[in-house]
């Protein structure tokens, strides 16, 4: 959960362990709460789409359930970042963190 103002570096770092979780754990699904975040930088999402996303993907991931924040200045980049992705990956917004657990618990990724 963010909380507030997150830096490229801590965006990156929380994308790293994703990455580690879903190779050495087999994760495939992802529940995030962005509720609270405050903006979403171009070069952080051209990082994500371009960089980290492909290798998500090659590493397991599959899928995310995401409450949408509230900030315009991160939910309208972060849809941007979503509809620029090129990689077999789904993303669904919710507007509470419950939907969006709920959505993920019975969601079968395909493989």
């Amino acid at each position: 959960m963010w909380r507030g103002y997150a830096t490229d570096l801590q965006i990156r770092y929380v994308h790293e362990v994703m990455l580690a979780l879903s190779r050495n754990h087999g994760v495939a699904k992802i529940l995030s709460d962005n509720t609270r975040l405050q903006a979403l930088g171009e070069e952080i999402s051209r990082w994500i789409t371009a960089d980290w996303m492909p290798r998500a993907v090659a590493a397991g991931l599959r899928v995310s359930a995401a409450t949408a924040p509230h900030s315009v200045f991160a939910s309208e980049p972060l849809r941007q970042l979503v509809s620029a992705l090129r990689v077999p990956f789904v993303v669904e917004f919710f507007a509470d963190l419950d939907a969006a657990r709920d959505w993920l618990r019975g969601y079968t990724p395909e493989t």
